[in-house]
Parts: C-alpha cells; sequence; structure tokens
C-alpha cells in the first residue's frame, strides 16, 4: 500500500507539473492578448501579432485535453477512496481538474476575444477599401 502512494504521489506531482506548465504559459500569453486587444496597432502588425497570440491560445487549447484525460485516468484509479492515503491522492486530483477547467476556460474566452478583434479589424480594413474606391470613382 505504501509502494502504490508514493507511486500515487508521484503521478499526481507530474501532473501537477503539467498544469502548472500550461498555467505558465497561460500567464505569459495573457498579456500580449490583452495588450492586443486594448492597443490600437498599425493593421498589418496588429493582424501579425493577433496570429500569433491565437497560436498560443489554440496550442494550449490542444494541450490541455491531454492533460485532463491523464487526470482522469488516475481519478479513476481512487475514484471511491473516501478515508485513508487514497482520499487524499483523490482530492489533489479534484484540485488539479478545477485548474485545468479553469485554464480550458480561460482560453477559450481568450480565443473568443482574438476572433472578435480579427472580425473588428476586417471589418475595418473592408470600410477602408469601400471608401478609398469611392474617392477615387468620384
Amino acid at each position: 500500500e505504501a509502494k502504490d502512494k508514493a507511486d500515487s504521489v508521484n503521478s499526481i506531482e507530474g501532473l501537477g507539473a503539467q498544469v502548472a506548465a500550461l498555467e505558465a504559459r497561460l500567464s505569459k500569453a495573457m498579456p500580449a492578448v490583452e495588450s492586443l486587444l486594448v492597443s490600437g496597432s498599425p493593421g498589418h502588425e496588429r493582424v501579425k501579432l493577433l496570429d500569433e497570440a491565437s497560436k498560443d491560445i489554440v496550442s494550449l487549447q490542444e494541450s490541455s485535453p491531454a492533460v485532463l484525460s491523464s487526470i482522469k485516468r488516475s481519478m479513476d484509479t481512487v475514484r471511491m477512496a473516501l478515508k485513508g492515503p487514497n482520499a487524499e491522492v483523490r482530492s489533489r486530483l479534484i484540485r488539479l481538474t478545477a485548474r485545468i477547467e479553469n485554464l480550458q476556460q480561460s482560453c477559450e474566452k481568450q480565443a473568443d476575444a482574438l476572433s472578435t478583434e480579427r472580425r473588428r479589424i476586417a471589418a475595418l480594413a473592408h470600410i477602408q477599401v469601400r471608401d478609398s474606391l469611392q474617392a477615387h470613382v468620384r
């Protein structure tokens, strides 16, 4: 039983490190996304920055299900533990699940915000092209 607990703790620590790495990547990406949404950078440069930020967020969104799946597999081994050493393992796995789900929600919000900003930039560019063509025709 002690060996099983040690294996579980090692597994949880590995999963915790993976979740922490994803959270660090999100923390690194968030300021860039937020500054993009607030600043008024020029068109082409802004689109390039939007693309980079979107790639970061999409990468996080693609990585998080694998980690969540690993957490859920570990959870299956201790699902019914209410007392004893496995109860602590179960509790830590539940906290990791909550952290990864929170990360997924944050990524989704950022992806939606970037998509909205991209549509806004495209609409502004369309208006500028239309106005230029109308001015040229006159």
